[in-house]
């Protein structure tokens, strides 16, 4: 297994990214390289991704634990 990334590393990257898209979509869209829709389709994924992520933060934050949040359900998944 690669290196793991730590949730909280995540969300700031998912962070980032929607920052960056925020800036530079409405431009797009003025020059026409991007329709308004997919602008804002991909802009609310972005925005749930990092909600996702919040929510997983938080979670982890709880005591759960990041290996926990997702050994559980992997551990599900990989009975038969």
């Amino acid at each position: 297994m690669p290196d793991a990334v730590p949730l909280r590393l995540q969300l700031a990257c998912a962070k980032r990214e929607l920052a960056l898209r925020e800036r530079i979509y409405p431009r797009l869209v003025a020059q026409e390289t991007r329709l308004p829709a997919k602008a804002q389709h991909e802009l609310a994924a972005m925005r749930a991704i990092c909600a996702t992520l919040a929510g997983l933060v938080a979670a982890d934050a709880g005591g759960g634990g990041q290996a926990e949040v997702f050994g559980a359900r992997a551990g599900r998944e990989g009975e038969a």
